[in-house]
């Protein structure tokens, strides 16, 4: 990806627990992860995979969080995902990679591109990355990754696969 990543806890966490951060990398490139998104990962504790991940790959940076956007205020969202938003929607082109459905609502109303981790397998199953999208989801799904049966069959569908 040619533009800015900045990044919530989640994709992290699953892609670390999964032990496919690589394939993170692959799709995405350099991450910008907010100090907010650090401190949410931190509290697992220093040495849980999601931990390890943004303290030790070259390619994840920690950034300062910065201010809120007044435009998020009043919305209910945590403080790892207002960071993501507000470096994100200040960055020219910067694309916000975050799973939760509320801070992709106000991505969309603040006009910020997002990819999520279900995005993130198919795109890599277009660039030949990866011989099974499936197997990928499958591997977030036990890492804890919830998504309903439809969106994922409706996912798959556009990679021409079927989930079971």
């Amino acid at each position: 990806m040619d533009r800015a990543a900045v990044c919530d806890a989640s994709p992290i966490i699953l892609f670390s627990a999964a032990e496919r951060m690589n394939l993170l990398r692959r799709v995405i490139g350099e991450l910008l992860i907010p100090a907010a998104v650090a401190s949410e990962i931190e509290a697992g504790g220093r040495n849980c995979p999601a931990a390890v991940a943004i303290h030790g790959e070259p390619w994840i940076r920690i950034v300062d969080s910065g201010p809120s956007l007044p435009e998020l205020s009043g919305m209910r969202l945590g403080s790892g995902e207002l960071s993501v938003l507000s470096i994100a929607f200040t960055l020219p082109g910067a694309v916000a990679v975050l799973d939760d459905l509320a801070a992709r609502k106000a991505a969309a109303s603040l006009q910020i591109p997002v990819r999520g981790s279900l995005g993130i397998c198919l795109v890599a199953k277009q660039r030949g990355l990866i011989s099974s999208a499936g197997q990928v989801i499958a591997d977030l799904l036990e890492a804890g990754l919830y998504l309903h049966d439809s969106t994922l069959q409706m996912a798959l569908s556009r990679v021409g696969e079927d989930w079971p």
